[in-house]
């Protein structure tokens, strides 16, 4: 992969930022629904929080790891 150019280093720095945010907002609504357990209706959509997070997380240290290539790269 060759050095990016202004252009994708400026969408990669956006897509960091949104899926941080993304994953930060995840952590937030995993703790809710843990702490949240009787009522029925969180109970209800807690294996769905639980997926969206592990995602986000996959993504997060996906996108974190092609950051450090890039910078490692670069040196």
């Amino acid at each position: 992969m060759d050095k990016l150019n202004n252009k994708e280093e400026f969408n990669l720095q956006e897509l960091y930022k949104q899926i941080e945010e993304a994953y930060n907002v995840s952590v937030v609504a995993e703790h809710f629904c843990n702490d949240f357990q009787e009522i029925e209706e969180i109970g209800n959509i807690t294996p769905l929080v639980k997926l969206l997070h592990k995602k986000l997380n996959n993504a997060f240290t996906q996108l974190i790891n092609a950051r450090v290539y890039e910078f490692k790269k670069s040196m």
